[in-house]
């Protein structure tokens, strides 16, 4: 973590100096912590067993299928420390899949998840309980990868009821959209 010393004075400089040109401090209690085992990493935050923590399900590349879904725990709190999380689990059942996004199902098991499988959009139903996650076979939903939009690569699925009328919604983060700006060559 870096730090930054806007209020000492060096020697041969006055305050007016410093404050202009802060120091840099690396603060060595600092740790890294890798989340994710591979490449590309994406996080999602969910409540995965249903005890109110922010646990973390993060999908990287690497592994059988091309992506590797594994669940990380929050460690106990330390007082004046970052949150820190466990080493993580695989979770198998979401091996392969990018962009996973929890949407609310009204039942016991309190989610499903939607995410991008090779083939496109998926559903995943959750068939386990508020405790114990267990997702079934996966539903394709007919929509290819690209969304049907065109060339491009989606970086986040959202779950959130945009137009208030009660039902969830799908907001998505899109990448590398080819034709968005009418001139490509200038920047907006």
């Amino acid at each position: 973590m870096a730090s930054v010393d806007l209020e000492s004075n060096i020697e041969d400089e006055s305050v007016a100096e410093s404050r202009a040109r802060p120091r840099l401090s690396w603060d060595a209690s600092v740790e890294a912590i890798p989340l994710g085992q591979g490449w590309d990493a994406e996080p999602v935050v969910v409540d995965w067993d249903g005890r109110g923590a922010a646990d973390l399900i993060v999908t990287s590349g690497g592994g059988e299928h091309g992506r590797i879904a594994r669940l990380y725990r929050p460690l106990a709190p330390s007082e004046g420390a970052p949150r820190r999380y466990d080493a993580g689990t695989p979770v198998e059942a979401l091996d392969g899949l990018r962009c996973l996004c929890p949407i609310p199902n009204g039942s016991a098991s309190r989610f499903d998840l939607v995410a991008l499988a090779g083939e496109g959009l998926i559903l995943l139903r959750n068939r386990g309980d508020a405790s114990r996650p267990a997702f079934g076979d996966r539903q394709p939903l007919g929509i290819p990868a690209d969304l049907g939009i065109g060339p491009c690569r989606v970086v986040q699925i959202v779950a959130v009821d945009w137009d208030g009328d009660g039902l969830t919604d799908l907001l998505a983060g899109i990448d590398e959209l080819r034709g968005y700006w009418p001139d490509d060559d200038l920047v907006p």
